[in-house]
C-alpha cells in the first residue's frame, strides 16, 4: 500500500498537470532522465505562480548539477501507482494560470533547465548580479551549447514572465515578494 502522502500529492501532480492538457506517462518518467528533467524543471517554474503552488507545495527544492530538484517530487513518481488509479482532486486554476503554466509547457525543456536554474541561483544567492548569474549557468550548462547571449535572453523571459504573472520574487525581479 502506498503512503497516503503520495497518493495525495500524486493526486495533486496528476490534477494540474490535467488541467495544462499533460497527462503523465510514468513509465517514460521511470525510464528517461530526460523527462524526469522536464517534470522536475516544469514543477519548479509552475510553483512560481502561487495558485500551483497550492497544489505543489510538497515539492521542495535545492540546488543540483542539473538545476532545481525536488527529492519529495521524484519520491511522488517513483512510487505513485498509475494516474487512473488515483482518487479524483478537484483544483481550481484561473485562465491567467493556466496562461502561464501553456507558456511554460511551449518551452523547450533546454530553456525550462536554464530558466529554472537562473531563478534558483538569483534566489539562494541574493548577491550575485544578474551578469554573474548568466555567465554562472553559461558555464553550468555548457553541454546544452547555448551562447551568454541566448542565456541572457532567457532571463529576460523569467523577468517577462514574473511581471506579467505577478510571480514569486527573486533578487533583481520586479515580481511581488515571496511568501
Amino acid at each position: 500500500m502506498k503512503s497516503e502522502s503520495i497518493i495525495k500529492n500524486a493526486a495533486r501532480l496528476v490534477a494540474v498537470l490535467t488541467k495544462l492538457g499533460i497527462r503523465i506517462d510514468l513509465k517514460a518518467i521511470r525510464d528517461s532522465f530526460e523527462e524526469r528533467l522536464y517534470i522536475q524543471k516544469l514543477i519548479y517554474m509552475l510553483k512560481l505562480h502561487p495558485e500551483y503552488n497550492r497544489y505543489l507545495d510538497f515539492a521542495k527544492y535545492s540546488m543540483y548539477l542539473y538545476g532545481p530538484y525536488s527529492p519529495e517530487l521524484a519520491q511522488v513518481y517513483y512510487n505513485m501507482p498509475e494516474p487512473e488509479t488515483l482518487p479524483s482532486y478537484k483544483i481550481t486554476i484561473s485562465n491567467e494560470a493556466l496562461e502561464y503554466g501553456r507558456e511554460l509547457i511551449e518551452m523547450s525543456p533546454e530553456d525550462l533547465e536554464i530558466m529554472a536554474t537562473l531563478i534558483e541561483i538569483l534566489r539562494t544567492k541574493p548577491f550575485i548580479t544578474r551578469e554573474a548569474a548568466i555567465r554562472l549557468v553559461y558555464r553550468l550548462k555548457f553541454y546544452l551549447g547555448r551562447s551568454m547571449s541566448h542565456i541572457e535572453d532567457v532571463l529576460r523571459r523569467a523577468e517577462i514572465l514574473a511581471q506579467k504573472y505577478n510571480l514569486v520574487a527573486w533578487p533583481g525581479s520586479e515580481a511581488r515578494s515571496g511568501p
